[in-house]
């Protein structure tokens, strides 16, 4: 990358922007606000506006910017081993699909595909290749679930879970804090029924059987470990196919086995769109032009539809145009892709009933949330990741492991702004980077000279506790005990 001569009149050096899009992940799409630092993403936040997030982010998230820069992604097309360029690659497919009889042979292997734009493509193909297949799979699926849903509902529909309303929940081998669709929701819905000064002898019980550890079974008021069964296997005659492409980030196993391997783009490199877990549909905006010489699926799928130079943004407009969700077609697509969310489109959820977990932390004084420690490599001599560079975070080159600041650069940028308003910070207006992206709320950052901010609030509760405090060490952080809901009847067993 290099500096613009004429930069755009947004572009502040140091201030960053910020731009909502959708991480897909296991077939659904959690929302984010990406932060980008002239022209470079260097940071994920959830997406407050996001059914699926509601402003907070997961691990993977987190690490999605790492993913970005990874030097070991594939950086170019390559076909049994040597190195080509795309339009190679197209006149190979054309000439591939010119042989096929109704599509008759042709067979499409993808994840959970959700995205509507992606799938009406692969709809429009099927047309025109009658005889052909489109196969969707993934290693743990979700098969089980639609078919106890069509036990209970007697169809296959999409079950959308409130834990909030659940006073009672039995999770057998479903970690819906953490690995579920929808999880960051869940685990929000699930901790605000867990407040005992709010709910007291109504706080919801949680029951988990599962086959191995899991944050859903670690949370557990009873957990019951049982031995797991045998899984399914998955085998394929890859090798006796006769035009094999891969389409990924890495040549992995599958790549290996291909005649054509494609670097996919990452989703902050392209265009898409993306269905949550609730229907709520998103467009995927990009932050960053590809670094490598990648292409998105639905690159793809426009070569196989003759339609090489293609450009996916017209693609995805003319997608969203024909779907006549708005009399005024560019309002309505400025506002989709600026919010990060496509009003109207979840689906009507078919209620399923099912719940503060974890200790919260409260920090003190001018600022505080947990001095985390951590581990951070830094690599500024290989170019891709030297770009990740975040201004707002120091490290050491040698990797030593780094002490919490407490956010304080989020801590004087709002002071700064409370002085240029000539008033005081309010209370939570301050949030740390550990508290933004946790699901359950357990992390509070306040004023404790402030009686009637939350942080104040909490500590003053007969619950808060202090590492070593008894030593008179003072820390900022302080925790609030656990409490658990066990059922007497099975504690008396």
């Amino acid at each position: 990358m290099v500096p613009w001569v004429l930069p755009p009149e947004e572009v502040v050096p140091g201030v960053p922007l910020f731009y909502a899009t959708a991480m897909p992940f296991n077939g659904y799409g959690n929302g984010l606000l990406v932060e980008s630092h002239m022209g470079r993403p260097t940071k994920a936040e959830g997406n407050p506006l996001h059914p699926a997030s509601l402003g907070a982010t997961d691990v993977f998230g987190q690490a999605s910017v790492l993913t970005l820069y990874d030097p070991d992604c594939s950086q170019v097309i390559t076909r049994q081993g040597r190195v080509q360029g795309w339009y190679g690659f197209v006149a190979a497919l054309r000439d591939a699909a010119s042989s096929l009889s109704h599509g008759s042979g042709l067979r499409i292997l993808t994840e959970t595909i959700t995205s509507p734009t992606l799938a009406d493509q692969i709809q429009r193909l099927l047309k025109r290749y009658p005889e052909a297949k489109w196969h969707q799979y993934q290693p743990v699926n979700r098969d089980n679930v639609r078919a106890g849903a069509k036990l209970a509902f007697g169809q296959i529909v999409n079950s959308i879970y409130r834990f909030d309303k659940a006073d009672v929940i039995l999770s057998l081998d479903a970690d819906f804090l953490f690995a579920l669709p929808g999880s960051l929701a869940f685990a929000r819905q699930f901790a605000a029924r867990r407040d005992p000064l709010t709910w007291g002898q109504s706080m919801s019980r949680l029951y988990a059987v599962e086959t191995m550890p899991s944050i859903t079974g670690a949370t557990a008021d009873h957990r019951l470990p049982v031995r797991p069964g045998e899984m399914e296997g998955f085998a394929g005659a890859m090798r006796s196919v006769k035009l094999r492409v891969h389409l990924g980030l890495y040549k992995d196993e599958t790549g290996a086995v291909c005649d054509w391997h494609i670097p996919e783009s990452h989703f902050l490199e392209a265009w898409g769109d993306v269905r949550a877990c609730d229907g709520t549909a998103t467009i995927i905006q990009p932050l960053i032009a590809p670094l490598f010489d990648s292409n998105s699926a639905y690159q793809v799928l426009s070569a196989l539809l003759g339609n090489a130079d293609e450009n996916t943004y017209d693609v995805l407009r003319a997608y969203w145009k024909g779907r006549n969700l708005s009399p005024n077609f560019e309002k309505f697509w400025q506002t989709s892709v600026h919010d990060g969310v496509i009003a109207g489109t979840a689906l009507r959820p078919l209620g399923a009933r099912a719940s503060r977990p974890l200790p919260v932390e409260a920090g003190g004084g001018a600022g505080g949330t947990p001095a985390l420690p951590f581990f951070r490599y830094a690599d500024w001599q290989t170019p891709t990741p030297a770009m990740q560079k975040n201004p707002d975070v120091t490290v050491r080159s040698r990797g030593v492991m780094e002490k919490c600041t407490y956010c304080i650069q989020r801590v004087q940028e709002a002071k700064i702004e409370a002085v240029k308003q000539d008033r005081r910070v309010r209370d939570g207006e301050i949030r740390t980077a550990c508290q933004q992206a946790c699901p359950t709320e357990a992390i509070i950052f306040g004023d404790l000279n402030d009686p009637k901010s939350r942080v104040a609030k909490l500590k003053a509760q007969p619950r808060d506790y202090g590492m070593l405090a008894e030593l008179n060490t003072r820390p900022r952080t302080t925790y609030l005990g656990r409490i658990t809901n066990s059922n007497p009847e099975i504690e008396r067993e």
